[in-house]
């Protein structure tokens, strides 16, 4: 049983805009949201791989932050930016391939660690530290560069950097600075509200590729930005939220307090993360306050928005994985760190079957895919 919902959306239209990357911004007003309230999205979820990545000396990993797939050789690259070398390749089957740069402050080190992406010729950009770093295949530096934003996440489309910045250090409003493979800036993209510079109160994960496509999410509102790099068009989609006057006020003061901090928190009704891979896009729309956690799955080539169950909750058993951190061309890649919650699905999950898993082990990727969802 589903319901379907046609919205109408009443967005401000805008024919020149002062980031260059993006020549229009179009209104989207008629989209269809089909309410799946009876499913989670592991009712539909088909599980197509799960590896477990080698636990050597060189790749100790703590907690994964970061799963980005190399689209040319298939490796998988995570971060975990409390290592002292926070991003590692590892082949298709789980193989500890090799690392990028180190902490520190020398040429090729970063003093902490922001995000990465991977090139089509399988080299990686990082950022960390107010610098960009590209490095080869192997792990050898290319080139660094001073960088002032402190970044969200970074997307690689057609050998074009999409770095969006989380802290801008020179007090400008962009969302996202996009360079090409040489790290030289070519242009900016969008805005963000100009308290988010000061105050850092962002998405867990604000940006992800789908296809050709770049998609980054407002922050403080529930809506996201779809951009076509070809042509230069992006397109807005914006919904109704609890987001209230009272909240707002709040957020327009000069200087927040921790406790302001918390409120915005507890208040704020937006999409905290977003993944795409060949069923859509895939965002995590959240507000505490409202006891909202829920995914939404977007089809872009039928503008049509799928509500999966809210599953604000604190059972924290109902998905064969602790969290999402990853996409792929193919899947979704979440992350399995918990022994106890692999017991439990062990015998529910055929691809858990053969493996062993135990707390001296690095964390479980698992590849799923929406294959199962059917929405005429």
């Amino acid at each position: 049983m589903f319901h379907r919902i046609t919205l109408l959306l009443l967005l401000t239209l805008s024919l020149a805009c002062k980031n260059p990357e993006e020549k229009t911004v179009t209104t989207v007003r008629d989209i269809e949201i089909v309410d799946r309230s009876d499913l989670q999205i592991f009712d539909v979820a088909t599980i197509t791989r799960v590896v477990k990545l080698e636990t050597v000396a060189e790749a100790l990993i703590g907690r994964i932050d970061q799963v980005s797939i190399d689209r040319t050789t298939g490796d998988i690259l995570v971060a975990d930016n409390s290592a002292e070398t926070s991003v590692l390749r590892f082949n298709p089957e789980g193989k500890f391939l090799t690392g990028y740069g180190k902490q520190g402050q020398g040429p090729g080190e970063y003093q902490f660690f922001d995000a990465f992406a991977v090139f089509e010729d399988s080299s990686v950009v990082v950022s960390g530290g107010w610098k960009l770093l590209h490095y080869d295949e192997n792990g050898m530096l290319i080139k660094e560069i001073k960088f002032s934003d402190v970044t969200e996440s970074i997307q690689i489309i057609a050998d074009k950097i999409y770095v969006l910045a989380a802290t801008n250090m020179k007090a400008v409003d962009q969302a996202a600075v996009v360079l090409d493979k040489n790290l030289e800036v070519l242009n900016t993209l969008g805005s963000w509200h100009p308290k988010l510079n000061k105050d850092r109160l962002l998405p867990s994960n604000g940006s992800a590729r789908y296809g050709d496509f770049y998609v980054y999410l407002d922050f403080h509102d529930l809506g996201f930005h779809f951009f076509d790099p070809l042509a230069g068009k992006s397109e807005h989609h914006s919904f109704p939220s609890h987001n209230t006057e009272e909240w707002s006020a709040v957020y327009e003061k000069e200087t927040l307090t921790t406790e302001d901090e918390k409120i915005i928190m507890q208040n704020i009704h937006h999409f905290g993360s977003l993944y795409g891979s060949r069923d859509g896009v895939l965002l995590n729309e959240v507000c505490v306050a409202k006891e909202i956690i829920r995914y939404w799955l977007f089809q872009p080539e039928t503008k049509r928005f799928i509500q999966f169950k809210n599953d604000y909750t604190n059972d924290k058993d109902k998905f064969p994985w602790n969290f999402i951190a990853g996409e792929g061309p193919d899947n979704y890649i979440a992350v399995l760190e918990d022994t106890d919650l692999f017991t439990q699905w062990r015998d529910k999950v055929p691809a858990f079957a053969d493996l062993n898993f135990t707390a001296k082990d690095n964390p479980l990727l698992i590849f799923f895919n929406l294959g199962g969802l059917d929405v005429p």
